[in-house]
């Protein structure tokens, strides 16, 4: 009575990465593979040249191009024993080609926010990962939201790595305040997780005068804040008030 044994092809399962190629190889045989034998086809003379071996079912040729089609065979080497004999055999895949991507999200910026009430304008600053993580950094996009709860949305985008700073106009000094967060985006479109989020207060511009006369003339009787309708309804100080002599009367 025969025992049929069954012996799968070499198949190699090729998986993208960055700058590189995963190769896999997945097999289903009766006998030990000892050694993998890769050949990446020449792209001028058509040819497949050895690039390397590989005593694991896995390969990573690297230092390829991102977005440029590679294609390779595999020869695997191996043995088995039969009748107290040791076979040795060679076995060579079927060709397979890949593409190497980017798929990997580059790292988030860290942001920092100072309002200028004068000028009417936030002003974003953030750091460059390209300068402490992986050099993929081409541009970025600043997300806003007016209030804590509120959603963020897109604000504007970058067109540089080495842009970050980001001036937010607004039209009034009460809507100065907001949250603000940064991503990064590299050249395969990955964004990078959210910057840390940065909330400012509105900081509108007011006056406080430094002298008024409680004389019930009409003129100058209260103490009041001077700036937009509205400014002192929730103003909250703490003052010290002294008479012409520099005595503290309050």
């Amino acid at each position: 009575e025969e025992n049929n044994e069954i012996a799968s092809t070499l198949y190699m399962d090729i998986i993208p990465d960055d700058n590189q190629l995963v190769i896999n190889f997945r097999k289903k045989v009766p006998w030990v593979n000892t050694d993998y034998v890769v050949y990446r086809q020449n792209p001028v003379t058509g040819e497949f040249e050895s690039i390397g071996v590989s005593r694991q079912a896995q390969y990573v040729d690297s230092g390829l191009k991102n977005g440029v089609e590679y294609c390779y065979i595999a020869k695997s080497i191996g043995w088995r024993p039969v009748d107290s004999l040791i076979y040795e055999n060679e076995n060579l895949s079927h060709m397979n080609c890949g593409i190497p991507a980017d798929t990997t999200s580059p790292c988030p910026p860290e942001l920092s926010v100072i309002s200028y009430c004068d000028s009417l304008k936030n002003v974003l600053t953030w750091t460059n990962p390209n300068n402490y993580c992986a050099d993929d950094v081409i541009k970025y996009t600043i997300y806003y939201s007016e209030t804590v709860e509120g959603a963020s949305d897109s604000l504007a985008g970058t067109t540089s790595a080495d842009d970050t700073t980001y001036h937010h106009w607004l039209e009034q000094v009460m809507q100065l305040g907001g949250c603000y967060y940064v991503t990064a985006i590299d050249s395969f479109e990955n964004e990078s997780y959210p910057s840390n989020r940065v909330c400012v207060d509105a900081c509108p511009y007011f006056e406080l005068p430094n002298v008024f006369s409680p004389n019930n003339d009409d003129i100058n009787d209260k103490f009041v804040a001077k700036g937009p309708e509205g400014i002192g309804d929730n103003l909250k100080v703490e003052i010290k008030i002294y008479n012409r002599w520099g005595q503290l009367v309050f």
